[in-house]
């Protein structure tokens, strides 16, 4: 849910479970801030000196890993599952990896043989 709050700016408050709303984000204007609508991934704000289009942005999502037992000397490979509500691209990094292993950033997939 987007907020204008006259003396604030615009406040993001998630409201996923209605019961828990918290507050996501803010936005601060220089001026006094009077509606505020979303259209698809844009956020328009009416302040006092504009009008301020920001696009909304969700955050990437990380598939749960379920706990795992790996046996030593056998090999091992665990590949991550991630997806973006926006679309946008996600990149991926490993680093200290443990020696004999690696990770390819392309397809999220984690090798130690």
């Amino acid at each position: 849910m987007y907020l204008a709050n006259q003396n604030i700016g615009l406040q993001i408050v998630n409201v996923t479970d209605p019961a828990t709303p918290f507050l996501e984000g803010e936005y601060k204007t220089e001026s006094d801030s009077y509606g505020v609508f979303k259209k698809d991934i844009y956020v328009f704000l009416a302040a006092n000196t504009a009008t301020l289009i920001m696009r909304h942005n969700n955050r990437p999502q990380l598939e749960d890993v379920p706990d795992l037992t790996i046996r030593e000397g056998e090999p091992f490979q665990l590949t991550l599952n991630t997806s973006e509500p926006d679309g946008d691209p996600i990149v991926l990094e490993a680093f200290n990896l443990p020696e004999g292993s690696s990770f390819d950033a392309q397809i999220g997939q984690f090798n130690w043989d």
